[in-house]
């Protein structure tokens, strides 16, 4: 199952994080686009933000797994079977241009 999150959006699917606006076109019009796993005990979500525009994209959440990543401690504490929190993250690391 795939979901597309936008700022702008009439439902619930709005990040909680505002994004930046894109640092390659300037657009302001950042989505997150959101995809679920299914495992054999768990379900897990995986999320990564990119431009509308331009289609540029961050990295994907994992590059937050090595120990000297700034986003580090946030990645080791997120819950990743709750989507909007997964969202929230990814927009983090739009905003962190590593």
């Amino acid at each position: 199952m795939d979901n597309r999150w936008h700022a702008d959006q009439e439902n619930n699917m709005r990040p909680d994080v505002k994004a930046n606006p894109c640092p390659w076109c300037g657009s302001s019009s950042t989505v997150v686009d959101s995809q679920l796993y299914k495992g054999e005990h768990i379900n897990t979500w995986s999320a990564q933000a990119s431009c509308h525009e331009c289609g540029a994209t961050a990295p994907d959440e994992f590059i937050t797994s090595f120990p000297d990543h700034p986003l580090f401690e946030k990645y080791k504490n997120i819950d990743w079977e709750v989507e909007r929190e997964v969202v929230n993250f990814a927009v983090q690391i739009w905003n962190a241009r590593i």
